[in-house]
Protein backbone atom coordinates (compact mmCIF):
# COMPACT_ATOMS: atom_id res chain seq x y z
CA UNK A 1 0.00 0.00 0.00
CA UNK A 2 1.41 3.33 -1.06
CA UNK A 3 2.06 6.22 2.07
CA UNK A 4 0.20 8.67 2.93
CA UNK A 5 2.06 11.28 1.48
CA UNK A 6 2.18 9.92 -2.03
CA UNK A 7 -1.82 9.36 -2.00
CA UNK A 8 -1.71 12.80 -0.68
CA UNK A 9 0.23 14.46 -3.75
CA UNK A 10 -1.55 12.33 -6.15
CA UNK A 11 -4.95 12.97 -4.82
CA UNK A 12 -4.13 16.96 -4.97
CA UNK A 13 -2.24 16.32 -8.91
CA UNK A 14 -5.52 15.36 -9.86
CA UNK A 15 -7.78 17.50 -8.05
CA UNK A 16 -5.49 20.69 -9.80
CA UNK A 17 -6.28 19.00 -13.00
CA UNK A 18 -9.81 18.50 -13.08
CA UNK A 19 -10.74 21.71 -11.02
CA UNK A 20 -9.44 24.52 -13.46
CA UNK A 21 -9.37 27.56 -11.38
CA UNK A 22 -9.48 26.09 -8.02
CA UNK A 23 -7.02 27.53 -5.28
CA UNK A 24 -5.46 24.30 -3.69
CA UNK A 25 -2.94 24.14 -1.12
CA UNK A 26 -1.01 20.92 0.47
CA UNK A 27 -0.67 22.14 4.08
CA UNK A 28 2.87 21.49 5.79
CA UNK A 29 2.59 18.79 8.17
CA UNK A 30 5.66 20.06 10.05
CA UNK A 31 4.84 23.99 10.30
CA UNK A 32 1.00 23.43 10.68
CA UNK A 33 0.67 19.82 12.84
CA UNK A 34 -3.18 20.25 13.83
CA UNK A 35 -4.40 21.47 10.30
CA UNK A 36 -5.83 19.43 7.75
CA UNK A 37 -3.37 18.22 4.95
CA UNK A 38 -5.03 19.94 2.70
CA UNK A 39 -7.68 22.92 1.12
CA UNK A 40 -9.58 23.17 -1.96
CA UNK A 41 -11.11 26.55 -2.86
CA UNK A 42 -13.32 26.45 -5.65
CA UNK A 43 -16.13 29.20 -4.28
CA UNK A 44 -15.93 27.54 -1.44
CA UNK A 45 -13.19 25.90 0.70
CA UNK A 46 -13.14 22.31 1.65
CA UNK A 47 -10.41 20.48 3.83
CA UNK A 48 -9.03 17.36 3.42
CA UNK A 49 -6.96 14.83 5.66
CA UNK A 50 -5.91 12.31 3.82
CA UNK A 51 -5.32 8.69 6.14
CA UNK A 52 -4.17 5.43 4.97
CA UNK A 53 -5.89 2.54 6.58
CA UNK A 54 -3.55 -0.80 6.23
CA UNK A 55 -5.98 -3.24 8.52
CA UNK A 56 -9.73 -2.38 8.26
CA UNK A 57 -11.82 0.46 9.45
CA UNK A 58 -9.56 2.36 11.53
CA UNK A 59 -6.54 5.00 11.39
CA UNK A 60 -3.60 4.04 13.36
CA UNK A 61 -3.90 7.48 16.23
CA UNK A 62 -0.57 9.72 16.73
CA UNK A 63 0.47 12.17 19.22
CA UNK A 64 -1.08 14.64 17.38
CA UNK A 65 -4.73 13.02 16.64
CA UNK A 66 -6.71 14.14 19.29
CA UNK A 67 -5.96 17.89 18.63
CA UNK A 68 -6.04 16.61 14.15
CA UNK A 69 -9.39 15.43 14.79
CA UNK A 70 -10.70 18.39 17.21
CA UNK A 71 -9.34 20.59 14.76
CA UNK A 72 -11.22 18.55 11.81
CA UNK A 73 -14.45 18.79 13.71
CA UNK A 74 -14.31 22.21 14.42
CA UNK A 75 -14.24 23.27 10.81
CA UNK A 76 -16.63 21.13 10.06
CA UNK A 77 -18.69 22.57 12.13
CA UNK A 78 -17.95 25.73 10.53
CA UNK A 79 -17.91 25.34 7.12
CA UNK A 80 -19.68 21.82 6.41
CA UNK A 81 -17.38 20.86 4.65
CA UNK A 82 -14.32 18.67 6.87
CA UNK A 83 -13.19 14.85 5.28
CA UNK A 84 -11.43 12.38 6.66
CA UNK A 85 -9.96 10.74 2.81
CA UNK A 86 -9.18 7.11 4.06
CA UNK A 87 -7.27 4.96 1.65
CA UNK A 88 -7.83 1.39 2.96
CA UNK A 89 -6.68 -2.08 1.14
CA UNK A 90 -8.73 -5.10 2.58
CA UNK A 91 -8.41 -8.80 1.75
CA UNK A 92 -6.84 -7.31 -1.70
CA UNK A 93 -9.63 -4.97 -1.90
CA UNK A 94 -8.96 -1.03 -2.30
CA UNK A 95 -11.42 1.09 -0.82
CA UNK A 96 -11.93 4.88 0.02
CA UNK A 97 -13.77 5.70 2.61
CA UNK A 98 -14.82 9.85 2.41
CA UNK A 99 -15.93 10.40 6.51
CA UNK A 100 -17.08 13.43 8.22
CA UNK A 101 -14.96 14.52 11.55
CA UNK A 102 -18.18 14.13 13.46
CA UNK A 103 -18.08 9.91 12.32
CA UNK A 104 -14.63 9.50 13.64
CA UNK A 105 -13.81 7.86 16.39
CA UNK A 106 -10.73 9.20 19.00
CA UNK A 107 -9.85 5.73 18.87
CA UNK A 108 -9.41 6.32 14.74
CA UNK A 109 -12.12 3.90 14.01
CA UNK A 110 -15.14 5.64 12.22
CA UNK A 111 -19.35 4.96 12.43
CA UNK A 112 -19.95 5.59 9.35
CA UNK A 113 -18.86 6.59 5.90
CA UNK A 114 -20.26 9.49 3.65
CA UNK A 115 -19.07 7.91 0.53
CA UNK A 116 -17.10 4.85 -0.27
CA UNK A 117 -15.07 4.42 -3.62
CA UNK A 118 -14.17 1.22 -5.07
CA UNK A 119 -10.79 1.15 -5.70
CA UNK A 120 -7.98 3.83 -5.26
CA UNK A 121 -9.46 6.17 -7.85
CA UNK A 122 -8.34 9.65 -7.24
CA UNK A 123 -10.73 11.57 -9.68
CA UNK A 124 -13.80 9.84 -8.13
CA UNK A 125 -12.79 12.04 -4.82
CA UNK A 126 -12.21 14.78 -6.54
CA UNK A 127 -15.95 14.36 -7.83
CA UNK A 128 -16.80 13.81 -4.50
CA UNK A 129 -15.42 17.57 -3.56
CA UNK A 130 -16.46 19.30 -7.00
CA UNK A 131 -20.40 18.10 -5.58
CA UNK A 132 -19.87 19.89 -2.47
CA UNK A 133 -17.97 22.71 -3.66
CA UNK A 134 -21.06 23.74 -5.75
CA UNK A 135 -23.48 26.54 -4.59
Amino acid sequence: MKLEGTLSRELLARATSLLPGAVIFKHSDRFTSSMPDASVSWGRTAWLEVKVSPCGESVRPHKNWGLQLLTAMRLERATGLCWFVVYMERRGSKLIHIVRPRDMGASGAWSQSATIIVGHDHDSVVEFIRGALKP
